[in-house]
């Protein structure tokens, strides 16, 4: 059998979200965004009439006044959920990834669903690395918008406006971050290549550049799975010509679904493959929230990569409006996945 072959047996399909297929007891855990999407899974499971045992609620620090703190305590008191809150600094990822641990303890052998809907890039990344060793059924539960921003008439307004590519979402790197559970001290030494995913803000692939001065950069372009938003592969190239374009990066660029993580998960298993024994590689999981769910599984599979993220001063206008549909990843005892993560490694 080919190593992808073995690779896509192991890596569970996805699929609607069904809350009554859920063994209880339940364990909930999100965060409180300020995305129409923030509170979806919990609406959907309002209107199944179904309780869920135990919550663990996140708030984002700074606070941003839009983030829907009291909406997300009011849904989780209709589904009868005991809840701990607590919270992700995104400027201190490193204390979260310490705090979660003994909070994740306290809530037993529940089957876990983590709703990634409107957890940062980041979040993701430490929330699943602080889970991997606990023996819970999980399950993955993300919400896709019906609106995501900027839209397609946005761009072009603010394009002509500006008379120039402009950035959205976000505004000016703070710091290029990682936490020690996604650090990796392997190969150093060796030239750097540098994964990312590139997005509407392409000051966030220049910080990173910058920073790490790898001597490859391999910028993966996502492409959207439905049609209506296919469009937006070809303005996050405009953006980033600066980068593609110029002589000063060595840049190459690759195609990944934004949607289909098993294929995101192969196209970084062949990369890695073509680089492991020349070059130290870092991953920064700048993309999509499934792409991100990919680079963590990748991350399982190769220790040795390090993970960093750009971490921005702020966000701004509006990030999606909406929810199109409600997908799963369903994996049996997380333990044993990545054990068997762990397995496939050290047989190919």
């Amino acid at each position: 059998m080919s190593w992808k072959r073995k690779l896509h047996s192991m890596l569970p399909p996805i699929s609607c979200f069904n809350i009554k297929s859920l063994s209880h007891p339940v364990t909930y855990i999100g965060v409180a965004g300020f995305e129409d999407r923030a509170t979806s899974v919990l609406d959907y499971i309002i209107s199944e009439n179904t309780q869920l045992e135990k919550a663990i609620a996140i708030k984002y620090s700074p606070f941003n006044r839009r983030n829907r703190v009291s909406e997300f305590g009011e849904r989780l008191a209709k589904v009868g959920a005991d809840t701990i809150w607590t919270t992700f600094n995104r400027y201190d990822p490193q204390k979260f990834s310490k705090a979660i641990l003994p909070i994740l303890e306290s809530i037993g052998s529940s089957h876990t669903l983590v709703d990634i809907s409107a957890m940062s890039k980041f979040l993701i990344m430490v929330l699943l690395q602080a889970m991997r060793e606990r023996p819970n059924c999980l399950t993955i539960a993300y919400t896709e918008a019906e609106i995501y921003h900027p839209t397609k008439e946005e761009f072009g307004i603010e394009k002509k406006r500006l008379r120039a590519i402009p950035d959205f979402l976000t505004t000016d790197v703070y710091k290029i971050l990682t936490v020690t559970s996604l650090s990796s001290v392997s190969m150093q030494g060796y030239p750097v290549l540098l994964l990312a995913f590139s997005t509407f803000n392409h000051v966030e692939m220049v910080a990173l550049y910058n920073e790490l001065s790898p001597k490859h950069l391999i910028l993966l372009e996502g492409e959207p799975h439905e049609e209506q938003d296919k469009w937006r592969l070809g303005a996050i190239r405009e953006v980033n010509k600066e980068i593609t374009d110029s002589p000063d990066y060595s840049c190459e660029t690759k195609v990944l679904s934004t949607f289909d993580y098993i294929s995101t998960i192969e196209a970084l298993e062949e990369i890695y493959q073509q680089y492991c024994y020349t070059h130290k590689i870092l991953l920064a999981p700048t993309g999509s929230k499934l792409q991100t769910t990919a680079a963590f599984i990748f991350k399982q599979l190769h220790p040795d990569v390090q993970i960093v993220y750009p971490v921005t001063k702020a966000h701004i206008g509006e990030y999606s409006d909406k929810c199109r549909a409600i997908w799963s990843i369903h994996l049996a005892k997380f333990s044993d996945f990545i054990a068997a993560l762990d397995l496939y490694r050290k047989r190919i």
